[in-house]
């Protein structure tokens, strides 16, 4: 084990690359995520704005991403491939994001009406998940023609043009805290503040197909994570 000090400012966010060779910590930045083969980290910072850093000669050489949004990004992610950065925000949008060759970055958004609080890419690179201030669980897809190719049929459907939303279901009995998706890509789950774990199947239909749902007692959840294949949600 090791200590390090940073200081006596406080840190708002921190992450670790794949390997666990490089460390990352920010005390005015809003999320930090890493991209694991790449090894390039994307930053969130207090102005409605990211950087995405690149570790090369003479060091870590940040580019600006430019978001087109008035609030600032609570959420950052890069998906499967590293290729597109999904960020929530206040501003009531999703943006999907990745680098131009004329003006480094373009962006696309959709709005959902309320603030985003959670959101997880599918493993095939192009469906995203996210759930919100509304109560509110949905899945759209976010494939961006511009870098990659028409994305094959699939369960929920064969056309999957950019913001088309493809599952939406709203639970009323508590404020939803976090989406997951299996490592099959065919469940999706969620946990909230009534206590269960609900979970949905991939279906043609807008609203899925109803799993199940894990009931407890006491405990109010905040974490879902998919451990394995065999789909056991464990909870922190």
């Amino acid at each position: 084990m090791s200590l390090h000090s940073f200081g006596t400012d406080p840190i708002s966010c921190y992450a670790w690359n794949k390997d666990g060779q490089h460390y990352k910590q920010a005390c005015d930045a809003a999320g930090i995520n890493w991209a694991p083969n790449s090894s390039n980290d994307l930053t969130s910072t207090m102005d409605p704005n990211a950087y995405v850093g690149s570790l090369r000669d003479q060091g870590w050489t940040p580019t600006l991403v430019l978001l087109g949004i008035n609030r600032v990004a609570s959420y950052v992610e890069w998906s499967p491939q590293e290729n597109k950065l999904a960020l929530g925000n206040r501003s009531k949008i999703i943006s999907a994001c990745f680098f131009g060759k004329e003006n480094d970055s373009k962006h696309v958004k959709k709005s959902v009406k309320s603030t985003i609080l959670s959101r997880e890419w599918h493993p095939n690179n192009i469906l995203l998940a996210a759930e919100s201030s509304n109560f509110q669980r949905r899945v759209f897809s976010a494939s961006v023609k511009e870098i990659e190719d028409k994305p094959g049929p699939m369960v929920c459907g064969s056309k999957m043009p950019f913001s088309k939303l493809l599952f939406e279901k709203g639970d009323p009995r508590g404020r939803i805290h976090a989406v997951c998706v299996s490592p099959t890509g065919q469940h999706l789950l969620w946990v909230s503040h009534h206590s269960t774990i609900p979970t949905a199947k991939a279906a043609k239909s807008k609203t899925g197909q109803f799993s199940g749902s894990l009931q407890h007692k006491v405990n109010r959840f905040a974490l879902g994570i998919w451990r394995t294949q065999a789909k056991h949600p464990s909870q922190r």
